[in-house]
């Protein structure tokens, strides 16, 4: 995981292709089950994807990962399904810190994402 603070915002590095964010922007909520997004989405919505804490998504099955996807951490990452915002698990005051964002329209994502919908859920 690389950061890099800047002025007009943070930019977290995902091994995904992704894009800046605003600093001090904030998903609301106190746990991820009433997490919501910057961008108005819930886990009753589009939903969250588990990840790493270096921003890969997470195989959340029992066992090894398969493919491309990472082992789930203890405290993992979750990455918004609708605007790929990468949210950190620990809930402060504010509510959830927003790291970094992905960019939910590349290749590589869609491709990430597909693994993870198919290794998760429709086995």
């Amino acid at each position: 995981m690389t950061t890099d603070d800047k002025s007009a915002g943070i930019h977290f590095h995902t091994p995904y292709p992704d894009v800046a964010v605003a600093a001090n922007e904030f998903a609301a909520g106190t746990d991820s089950e009433d997490m919501v997004c910057h961008c108005g989405n819930s886990a009753g919505a589009n939903g969250f994807s588990a990840a790493d804490r270096n921003g890969r998504l997470a195989d959340i099955t029992a066992g090894p990962p398969t493919g491309e996807l990472a082992e789930l951490p203890d405290d993992p990452f979750s990455i918004c399904n609708s605007c790929g915002r990468v949210i950190d698990s620990d809930s402060t005051a504010q509510g959830f810190r927003i790291l970094g964002r992905v960019d939910v329209l590349s290749a590589e994502w869609i491709a990430a994402r597909d693994e993870y919908q198919t290794t998760n859920f429709d086995s």
